[in-house]
């Protein structure tokens, strides 16, 4: 891993380095993305000896584009465009710049045996900070993500019958999610023969694998890093770029999984007309100053199989918000909660000012009353940057006797919809006997004066 994101840096600072000299090729951004997009995808094809790129030096140089050099991996020109956006007629590269292409080309660090999904990352990375937190882009890392497509994949088993199994992420990004649902697929297959692999990989690319995101140039990132992960050209059928919470892109209940990162945007960041739609629309749970990811909830719901599951790393403001009572009133009366890892405050995605929990449903029409909820609580510490991927691979562990953090289960029909309290059955206890003896309620108290509150009644408890 360390080597991997030094190889990322490399190549990140050539391409800022890049930017800087020739201030981007046009006023363009589409246009200068995809220039460099260009020039990750022929490195990573060129070093994974998927084309010979001294044998096209020249042909490359004339016809720059994704289509043709797709093309030279196919062995045949593309019959339709990978990318429909693309310029059909591109203006040819400068000697100046070209020879900058050309040192990216076959200079190191080398791209071989690397996962495409740092095609994602370079990408990320090339997005305005302003940009992101305006349209409350922050994309999933690596970690995450695979922890993720493996929890809620674990019940399905789609490596073995592949055929009819469908997953979806409704605001796919960078394609973070899908690529690590593709790598878990095939982690799940175990040993197959190459023909089997590449069935494998065109059924995964033509039916299984379903991506909508609202930005056409994530879009086509989705799309290389899908195609790049097999050995031979095949383009994915199911990338679309549009609003999967206002148009119809995905037919009703057709879906077994739902996996994702909506975006977190707040009442204020989200234009008026917009907002009316989706209040109009999504009613039942999108209400006055709701968040943005909460009609994604909903919106899973409609497409959803009967019985499938929806796994989401969001915002824990739903938890426990005034304004998010109507949502766990739905998630209540339309899910089975499976399971819900609360970090507590804990901001696991580095440089993004929100709390996240992931939570995974599973579509029912009628709820158990025994059915349970399993529930991983960070404890709150002051964890540093550098130990997340330890934090994150602890939960893989499935370790109730974790420092880190308390696994316990909890009875759905015990939550509120006015707040979700996820304590174990011990704390809980102990709220509830703390409560009796005083006049308010600690739902009021912050996380972090609360648990001072706990340590200091319990020896008051105890003594009753």
């Amino acid at each position: 891993m360390k080597e991997v994101l030094m190889k990322f840096q490399e190549i990140s600072d050539k391409l800022t380095q890049f930017i800087n000299r020739y201030n981007y090729l046009t006023e363009d951004r589409s246009a200068n993305v995809l220039f460099l997009l260009t020039c990750i995808v022929l490195k990573y094809l060129a070093d994974n000896q998927r084309i010979d790129f001294e044998a096209h030096r020249k042909d490359i140089k004339k016809h720059f584009t994704l289509d043709y050099i797709l093309g030279l991996w196919q062995g045949a020109p593309l019959r339709s465009a990978f990318w429909e956006q693309e310029q059909i007629d591109p203006q040819p590269i400068g000697d100046e710049i070209w020879g900058w292409v050309c040192e990216l080309t076959t200079a190191s660090p080398s791209l071989a045996g690397e996962n495409p999904g740092l095609i994602g990352s370079l990408y990320e990375a090339s997005l305005l900070i302003n940009h992101k937190k305006n349209h409350g882009i922050f994309y999933t890392p690596e970690n995450i993500a695979a922890y993720m497509a493996s929890d809620v994949l674990r019940s399905f088993q789609p490596g073995h019958d592949q055929q009819d199994f469908r997953i979806l992420d409704p605001a796919c990004g960078s394609g973070s999610l899908l690529n690590a649902v593709y790598d878990e697929i095939v982690a799940q297959s175990g040993a197959l023969s190459p023909a089997e692999k590449e069935a494998q990989h065109r059924q995964l690319l033509d039916t299984c694998l379903l991506g909508v995101d609202r930005d056409p140039i994530a879009c086509l990132v989705t799309r290389l890093i899908l195609t790049l992960k097999g050995s031979q050209y095949v383009k994915p059928r199911g990338v679309f770029c549009g609003d999967i919470l206002t148009e119809e892109i995905v037919t009703a209940q057709s879906v077994d999984v739902v996996i994702g990162n909506p975006p977190y945007v707040g009442h204020k960041e989200i234009q008026a007309e917009y907002m009316k739609l989706l209040k109009n629309r999504y009613a039942e749970v999108y209400r006055d100053k709701g968040d943005l990811s909460y009609c994604f909830i909903y919106r899973g719901w409609e497409l959803l199989k009967p019985a499938g599951q929806l796994i989401h790393i969001t915002s824990r403001y739903f938890i426990e918000a005034f304004y998010g009572k109507p949502l766990r009133a739905f998630i209540r009366k339309a899910f089975a909660i499976q399971e819900i890892v609360d970090f507590n405050g804990l901001r696991v995605i580095e440089g993004v000012g929100v709390d996240p929990a992931i939570i995974r449903l599973a579509k029912k029409n009628r709820i158990d009353e025994g059915q349970t909820i399993l529930v991983k609580r960070f404890f709150i510490k002051n964890h540093k940057p550098e130990s997340y991927p330890q934090l994150i691979q602890s939960l893989e562990q499935n370790n109730q006797q974790s420092d880190i953090y308390e696994s316990f289960e909890l009875l759905q029909a015990r939550l509120n919809d006015d707040s979700w309290r996820l304590y174990s059955p011990a704390t809980q206890g102990i709220i509830e006997k703390i409560e009796k003896k005083t006049p308010f309620a600690l739902d009021n108290v912050r996380p972090l004066s609360l648990n001072r509150l706990i340590r200091h009644f319990v020896p008051l408890i105890r003594s009753c």
